[in-house]
């Protein structure tokens, strides 16, 4: 008897520390400031689409530092919390997400971004086998899962890629449900890794994805074939751009562009795009396609037929710095437009401002068929005067597709 009693009185002192440590927490005071969103122009409901992973730090003590989580227009640190939370959070919002609505789909699949697709109704995952077994042989066997949000029901195919041991990476894949559109990196062919379209249906699956095509030999690229950052993957045509790569030394090397094409994920063709003597842009947007002309205080975006390339003007476009969304992004080496892109009819740019070595988000939203301005501004500490030392960096971010 002696034993419960023990027992019943540890778990008691158990109960009682962490009640008086969770009530300590909640009235200590925070080391964080509180912060705000500072509108320039248009209005601060605009920004909620943007979800963002970033870190707040004091450049005069750097031990008050720490992540912050921003969504729908608030910011959230990690040290508020749970602790539950806090054990199973992942360095991307989307992913976070996802672990948060649908735990149960989450297990046994890999952590990265691109292996993800959502849309309305359904949560895709295609990851091959080698991104959970990481230790094991490729057998070239990839997993394709098809959540039902709904009703919660999960749809799983094993699809083979080839068994001759090579080396597979899944970039993205874009969706129009039943048909699926695989992008996928290989050496399978030559010693190379070379970028491949692979397309799969749902509906009537097969043992092995359909390979579509070579875009490495199809657009005779030598350097690299980067598609295009999009946060839906569900437009009808991917971008895709075509560098050169230049050895400078044994270390290093410098990257040309040399080309833009567009996939066509309904005619399963490859599209050439006509570029600008100024910076060309390419962006997809539901299912059209569009070239924009940087000229560096404003972004002239055209409207492009993807039968005839022909090419009609939408709108100039006025942006907040000569430079913000077209910084080349460092977050994923296979990407471009990392931080400018549309979704349905709008532009949404991002870039990191310095000013007396503190930095600050700041971030665009315009309507590209008015060209008017529906957000332009940053976010900074409420009270200023006590933090005007803090910095603000975003090192993840994403857009809400289904809160825009």
């Amino acid at each position: 008897m002696n034993k419960y009693i023990k027992l019943m009185s540890f778990l008691l002192l158990i109960i009682v520390t962490l009640t008086g440590f969770g009530l300590y927490k909640a009235q200590a005071s925070s080391p964080y400031p509180e912060l705000k969103v500072v509108t320039t122009d248009g209005k601060p409901e605009y920004i909620e689409p943007f979800h963002f992973l970033g870190f707040v730090s004091d450049t005069q003590n750097y031990s008050n530092s720490s992540t912050i989580v921003f969504k729908d227009g608030h910011s959230r640190y990690m040290e508020d919390q749970t602790f539950l939370e806090r054990i199973d959070f992942n360095y991307n919002p989307q992913l976070n997400d996802f672990i948060t609505d649908h735990r149960s789909f989450m297990r046994g699949k890999s952590r990265r971004t691109e292996h993800y697709t959502e849309t309305e109704q359904h949560v895709i995952y295609t990851g091959m086998e080698s991104d959970v077994y990481w230790n094991q042989p490729s057998r070239g066997l990839m997993t394709i899962a098809v959540l039902n949000k709904e009703t919660e029901e999960e749809e799983t195919f094993s699809v083979s890629l080839g068994s001759d041991g090579s080396y597979y990476e899944v970039s993205a894949t874009y969706v129009n449900y039943p048909n699926l559109t695989i992008l996928a990196a290989t050496n399978h062919s030559t010693d190379i890794s070379e970028q491949f379209v692979y397309t799969f249906d749902v509906e009537n699956p097969t043992e092995e994805l359909t390979e579509t095509i070579n875009l490495t030999q199809e657009i005779d690229s030598n350097g690299g074939v980067y598609f295009g950052q999009s946060f839906d993957r569900t437009e009808r045509f991917i971008p895709i751009q075509s560098v050169r790569q230049t050895d400078d030394s044994e270390f290093d090397y410098t990257e040309e562009i040399i080309g833009y094409f567009a996939f066509d994920t309904q005619m399963q063709e490859l599209i050439d795009v006509p570029l600008f003597e100024e910076d060309t842009l390419l962006f997809a947007d539901n299912d059209k396609l569009y070239v924009g002309k940087d000229l560096g205080d404003t972004i002239e975006l055209h409207e492009m037929n993807a039968d005839d390339q022909n090419l009609d003007l939408v709108g100039s476009i006025e942006m907040a710095t000569p430079t913000i969304g077209r910084e080349e992004g460092t977050h994923y080496n296979n990407l471009f437009n990392q931080n400018i892109t549309l979704l349905d009819g709008r532009l949404y740019a991002y870039e990191t401002q310095y000013s007396d070595d503190i930095s600050r988000p700041l971030f665009q939203i315009t309507d590209i068929k008015t060209q008017e301005t529906l957000f332009n501004g940053t976010i900074e500490p409420k009270d200023m005067a006590k933090h005007d030392s803090t910095n603000i960096d975003v090192f993840e971010f994403r857009l809400d597709t289904l809160n825009n």
